[in-house]
């Protein structure tokens, strides 16, 4: 069993590894390209129809001294309708008029957010598709040129590696299981809407454009599957994503369509840089830890160094590069997380030399937990980048 556990967890951080390799991706004059830019893929729910050629090189300098204040609550809406309204400029946004986020269909796979940070640095919020159809978080960067868009930046967290939730599922107890969500397949995209969250109207994001937003709202519609066949649906998901600068809320629902059994199963998580990301406070607690730093970890093919496996409803996590940058992520109930009935609970991972990984469990990773057809989840997740001058 303790195999399987091990196992589990090392195959549902594949991504993870492979990813956190190269997380620091800034160094001098070296660049990156913006995160998931590639190949634009036909079919996309939103309109892609040109109507008008904006700018992809506007550039602002928002300077040591600004007295820009965030001020969006990006407060929740409902009965949203389909007529835009959106503030669209092909001009360089004046520093005075910066609005809450500057949101942007970089190419048809890449959604990206910039907002001003209380210190006067620009964030990166990225949203962006997979090979297989489903958008998901891509991460949060701190630009380096001060230009929107922007291709030069430093990672704080990477989102290559899940955010939302990936479970391990079964149609029995003794036979193969599968992970699915996050960056493991086995989900389709059934719909994807964007919507201005104050205005109550629904975006029809095309090209370069550059929305004005305070807020913006993401609808996400999926199905989760086994062996990636539409045959073999045993959820249904509607995600509904706030976007706010520095902040963003996730509620899921899953519908249960078929008995299913569930193992190793994570409802919200964070990859962190260990620049950034290398000390953990457990909230409920008030527990300290802290990882290895950048370059060391104490994780080896025999021994995965999992640290604090406390209740918790949030957690705090910073690093030693920038202390007065802080990630605040939580649950709203302890229901999402079967009242911490497992032995992980939340932890965070020494991942490796470069990162380290936040997981809020649910389920046992060395048993399975049959979820009956009929079952509704209603999870309730958030992240908050904290800044203090």
């Amino acid at each position: 069993m303790k195999l399987l556990k091990i196992f589990s967890i090392l195959i549902a951080a594949l991504v993870s590894i492979a990813t956190l390799t190269t997380l620091w991706t800034h160094n001098g004059n070296k660049t990156t390209p913006v995160p998931g830019l590639s190949t634009p893929t036909p079919g996309l729910a939103y309109t892609s129809t040109p109507t008008e050629t904006f700018s992809n090189t506007s550039t602002y300098n928002p300077g040591p001294t600004s007295n820009y204040t965030l001020t969006s609550t990006c407060t929740p809406t409902s009965n949203l309708t389909s007529t835009s309204t959106a503030n669209l400029t092909s001009n360089p946004t004046p520093t005075s008029d910066l609005p809450s986020l500057i949101v942007m269909l970089e190419d048809e796979k890449t959604l990206s957010m910039y907002s001003k940070l209380p210190d006067g640095k620009i964030l990166l919020t990225s949203f962006t598709e997979k090979d297989w159809g489903t958008w998901n978080i891509n991460g949060w960067y701190v630009i380096t040129d001060n230009k929107i868009p922007s291709n030069r930046y430093y990672s704080l967290a990477n989102g290559t590696s899940d955010w939302e939730y990936v479970f391990r599922v079964s149609k029995n107890p003794s036979g193969k299981y599968y992970f699915s969500g996050g960056n493991h397949e086995n989900e389709i995209l059934n719909s994807l809407k964007f919507y201005d969250a104050d205005k109550e109207t629904e975006l029809f994001l095309k090209k370069e454009e550059k929305h004005h937003l305070s807020c913006l709202k993401i609808v996400e519609e999926t199905y989760l599957t086994i062996n990636n066949s539409p045959s073999e649906i045993y959820a249904k998901v509607v995600r509904s994503y706030l976007f706010s600068p520095s902040k963003i809320t996730l509620d899921t629902t899953f519908d249960f369509i078929s008995d299913i059994y569930m193992g190793t199963s994570y409802i919200c998580m964070l990859p962190t840089n260990k620049l950034y990301g290398k000390h953990i406070k457990f909230m409920d607690s008030q527990n300290v830890y802290s990882t290895p730093e950048f370059g060391s970890t104490l994780t080896t093919d025999e021994f995965e160094n999992f640290i604090g496996k406390e209740k918790s409803m949030s957690v705090k996590i910073w690093g030693d590069s920038n202390p007065s940058y802080s990630f605040l992520v939580g649950i709203k109930d302890e229901k999402s997380v079967d009242y911490f009935n497992n032995d992980l609970k939340v932890f965070f991972w020494d991942l490796n030399k470069q990162g380290n990984k936040l997981y809020f469990s649910k389920y046992s990773n060395d048993n399975f937990t049959l979820v009956k057809k009929g079952t509704r989840w209603e999870n309730s997740v958030f992240w908050e980048l904290i800044v203090e001058k």
